[in-house]
């Protein structure tokens, strides 16, 4: 019966527009009077809760991907990713959504974070297809279809916030999403080859043979990241939340020493945005357990 007063609630206070953070506070000073608790002793659980939440070591690796994905979208990275991926695959017909699934693939391996990845291949692709005279429904189908690799190809948030509520491995679930993340791209791909022929569209991308080496050189310190970063989790260099650690480092040294696109000014600007998405992702799951512990006691 409580499950069913929770989701009551939780839809009700939801339809009135409130934060989820506050909803699912509510939702539990709702349980905690529906299961007759309400006296001051237990008022002390749902912050306590909120603590015990967020105070897990293993959600550590949040904070650390998500700066690191800021910095890499922030410091020139997404803008050569997209390069790389019209360089690898530009020359078929339909080039450009190709090139925004692959970018994809590849976004998921440096950010862990749908919003981010759409957010980052949106800002970038979106003109350039409207331009080449895309559908604007096709084109943003493709870019938010590619974006659900980010939760399952590792560095995953989910992975994470999954691994730790409930025990598991963050490692082995890193290592699951995997190939199943490359598989669906595959599939993106396969998709995208019949739409490009129903649509009707015959751009390619061509690059001369000196650009395709500068495109290559200037991308592959971005495509060593998701290597070095998965390559140090599998064989046991670094714990996931180390390997977020050395992301940020990552991403800092190649964003200010090699491509010298990010400023301290705007670094500043990255961590403050890093901080404010990151808070709202910790607030939610301290909340989250407090609601569960009501469900289950």
């Amino acid at each position: 019966m409580e499950l069913v007063v929770f989701l009551v609630s939780l839809f009700g206070f939801l339809a009135l527009g409130i934060p989820i953070a506050i909803v699912l506070v509510l939702c539990s000073m709702v349980l905690m009077y529906y299961g007759g608790m309400w006296d001051s002793m237990f008022v002390m659980i749902i912050p306590q809760s909120m603590l015990d939440g967020a105070n897990n070591y293993p959600l550590m690796a949040i904070p650390f991907f998500v700066f690191a994905g800021e910095i890499m979208t922030e410091g020139g990275l997404s803008k050569r990713v997209v390069k790389l991926a019209q360089l690898i695959i530009g020359r078929v017909r339909g080039g450009l959504g190709y090139a925004a699934i692959v970018s994809s693939v590849i976004f998921a391996g440096l950010m862990g974070s749908s919003v981010g990845e759409a957010a980052a291949l949106g800002s970038l692709l979106l003109p350039m297809m409207a331009q080449a005279g895309y559908k604007p429904g096709r084109a943003g189908g493709v870019i938010a279809s590619g974006a659900i690799l980010g939760p399952i190809i590792p560095p995953s948030t989910n992975f994470i916030l999954l691994g730790a509520t409930v025990g598991l491995s963050i490692t082995k679930l890193f290592m699951i999403g995997l190939v199943p993340g490359l598989l669906i791209g595959l599939c993106l791909m396969v998709t995208w080859f019949f739409i490009v022929r129903i649509d009707g569209y015959k751009e390619k991308i061509e690059f001369k043979k000196g650009e395709a080496s500068k495109i290559v050189r200037d991308a592959m310190p971005a495509f060593m990241m998701p290597v070095l970063l998965l390559g140090g989790i599998r064989f046991g260099v670094f714990t996931p939340t180390e390997g977020g650690a050395f992301a940020c480092v990552y991403a800092i040294a190649v964003c200010t020493l090699y491509y010298r696109e990010l400023t301290f000014k705007g670094l500043l600007a990255v961590s403050a945005r890093a901080a404010r998405t990151t808070s709202v992702v910790m607030l939610i799951v301290a909340t989250a357990t407090a609601v569960g512990w009501f469900i289950t006691s």
